[in-house]
């Protein structure tokens, strides 16, 4: 009885260790690893602590009268619901809306602002603010001047994208001329200003000289051509172009004697448009025999 006993012992202790090495087996469900994923969106319900807010004006210099946008965005994504605010130090600048909630997966939002006419130079700050942040971006209301030349371009535009800025005789050499039915000006900033070259080119239709009034480019006979040498990666835009000329004096010797206008060139496929201020007297004729201008 006593080695039975025994043997049964050792029977219950072979099966108690098998037992347990079948209890610390895994089998697979699958043969293929399973992989654990991160979940396909996250809405956060607090703002993200470290998140810094971004201002971007386009664009940053316009004639007083003209308009832009302001562009807000964070450094990471704000909550959803996050109220922005935006306004100017200047009360005589509007911006629109006033404030808008940050919607839902959204990376920026845009602000309108409108300048009104001005007789001097104005220097305004845009600012953003949302909760305990706030971010501002400079705008420079420019006054018309005797003589300048000041473009602005949405970031888009195949012309100077995303660039402003106004030249005064002190920042470029200047010279136009009139031959035929057009009208050249040629823009050559100083190196300082870190600006590049434009060449403009106001067509009218055969024997017909140009005068005050509006005109809208491609139609009538009427043409623009505005040509920034710092551009040399243009997009194939269908371009769509309006003039409006509040002075013009010109001579049959194809001289310039005033010329004051508004230049816009839109490219249809994006909606970026660039905008070119020009007012000029008496400036440089080029050296050399040009042709008659059309005067009447």
């Amino acid at each position: 009885m006593a080695i039975g006993g025994v043997m049964v012992k050792r029977l219950l202790i072979v099966g108690a260790a098998i037992a347990m090495v079948s209890c610390n087996t895994r089998t697979p469900v699958l043969d293929d690893p399973v992989l654990t994923t991160a979940p396909s969106s996250f809405t956060s319900s607090v703002p993200a602590p470290n998140a810094t807010p971004f201002m971007e004006l386009v664009p940053s210099g316009v004639m007083g009268g003209n308009r832009g946008r302001s562009i807000v965005s964070f450094s990471a994504p704000p909550a959803e619901g996050t109220v922005v605010t935006v306004r100017a130090s200047d009360p005589a600048v509007a911006v629109t809306p006033s404030q808008i909630e940050w919607p839902r997966n959204a990376f920026s939002i845009e602000f309108m602002y409108t300048t009104p006419a001005v007789t001097a130079d104005r220097n305004v700050q845009i600012i953003a603010s949302a909760s305990d942040r706030s971010a501002s971006a400079q705008l420079s209301v420019w006054a018309p001047a005797p003589f300048f030349f000041a473009f602005s371009s949405d970031r888009n535009a195949p012309e100077a994208p995303g660039r402003s800025s106004r030249l005064l005789p002190s920042d470029t050499q200047l010279d136009a001329f009139c031959s035929s039915n057009q009208v050249t000006i040629n823009v050559r900033p100083f190196a300082a200003t870190g600006e590049t070259q434009w060449s403009v080119n106001l067509t009218t239709p055969s024997r017909t000289p140009l005068r005050p009034g509006v005109y809208d480019a491609g139609s009538g006979g009427y043409g623009l051509s505005l040509i920034n040498s710092g551009s040399p990666n243009r997009t194939n835009c269908q371009l769509q172009s309006r003039i409006t000329v509040r002075e013009v004096e010109l001579r049959a010797t194809s001289e310039v004697v005033r010329l004051w206008a508004t230049l816009e060139q839109t490219c249809v496929n994006t909606g970026a448009t660039t905008r070119v201020d020009i007012r000029v007297v008496d400036p440089q004729r080029p050296a050399g025999p040009l042709s008659s201008c059309t005067i009447q």
